[in-house]
């Protein structure tokens, strides 16, 4: 191991030095990550250790040119840690030619291990690709219509719903008439659960049944304490839907959620706070008394209080103020929840 870090070593000072052998040794670096299975999102293992994997990909990063890089993108016969390599160098040199390559990209299946500090999980190539573009709208290098434009893209793609980006962008994005369907069709056939709020923004009558359906999900895969056992419904979704959409018939259905909900052994944090947000939607008097009740039922559970206060901070309503000195709370730090 020690010898393949030092000729890594050795290799990145003549890249870094420009030396003749370059074009050569670039041939033998692309070999090896096409030979890997894992890509490093760091030259740290979480130890003070040096990563040999991350040593190759610095190397590409340093030696390839454009043309190579790209080549590599285009072709996809590479392995994924070749090519997400080669990827993030385009990017981090922020040539243009990267946003088309992603959008040509949409249908790569790819699946590989990646290992950030002694973090492992498993993630899809494109994936990545789209969470590496659209973190660089922060520094202006993707403009709002390139945005735009990758976030109509995306939701078009077939295989959306494994995309953590399109799943974020259901949840916080804008009402287009134009994505209606599509967005329906997320929820019903493909089951990306994130799409239920925001089709509830659009308020058809004809999705009342889904709503409903998946509020009546809330005991789907725990145990009669309340502990996950298997694959959760989508009632934490159909939740923020109600948020969205504080209609009539959905009131019946919240009130059996709290019912169950206090009375839980193990608690779902979100799933309080989204109580709390769906309960305030309706901004009435019975809402008032239904989140009294609600936190005079949990008197005992300091974490119905936190969640109040935290969804109030959210979507703060004057209508609610009073309830925040009848049942106070005092945060032991200001980091948020982790819902926000």
């Amino acid at each position: 191991m020690k010898k393949h870090i030092l000729k890594c070593l050795i290799l990145l000072l003549l890249a870094l030095n420009a030396r003749p052998s370059g074009a050569q040794n670039v041939h033998q670096i692309m070999d090896s990550l096409n030979h890997r299975t894992w890509y490093y999102a760091d030259w740290n293992d979480g130890w003070g250790g040096l990563l040999e994997g991350w040593v190759y990909q610095n190397l590409l990063h340093h030696m390839a040119s454009e043309r190579q890089l790209v080549a590599i993108v285009k072709v996809r016969q590479g392995s994924a840690p070749l090519r997400l390599t080669a990827m993030r160098a385009l990017m981090d040199r922020r040539l243009p030619v990267c946003k088309a390559l992603v959008l040509n990209n949409m249908t790569d299946s790819s699946y590989t291990t990646v290992r950030s500090y002694d973090v492992i999980y498993s993630d899809y190539t494109q994936n990545m690709y789209v969470e590496w573009l659209m973190e660089r709208r922060r520094g202006g290098w993707v403009s709002v219509a390139d945005s735009l434009e990758i976030d109509s893209v995306l939701l078009a793609t077939p295989a959306a719903g494994r995309f953590a980006y399109t799943r974020r962008l259901l949840l916080r994005g804008d009402l287009r008439p134009e994505n209606e369907s599509r967005i329906r069709q997320m929820y019903v056939d493909e089951h990306v659960a994130e799409a239920l709020p925001m089709l509830a923004r659009y308020q058809r009558v004809a999705d009342k049944p889904l709503i409903i359906s998946a509020l009546s999900q809330y005991a789907m895969g725990l145990d009669k304490e309340g502990a996950r056992k298997s694959a959760e419904g989508h009632t934490n979704e159909a939740l923020l839907a109600v948020r969205n959409w504080p209609n009539e018939d959905f009131k019946r259905p919240l009130l059996t959620i709290r019912n169950y909900e206090v009375k839980r052994h193990y608690y779902d944090y979100a799933r309080i706070k989204y109580l709390f947000e769906a309960l305030m939607a309706y901004d009435s008097p019975w809402a008032y008394r239904q989140i009294d009740l609600t936190l005079r039922m949990a008197k005992g559970n300091r974490y119905y209080r936190e969640f109040f206060h935290s969804a109030m901070k959210k979507h703060y309503n004057a209508r609610y103020r009073p309830l925040l000195d009848k049942w106070p709370y005092k945060p032991w730090n200001d980091f948020g929840d982790g819902f926000e």
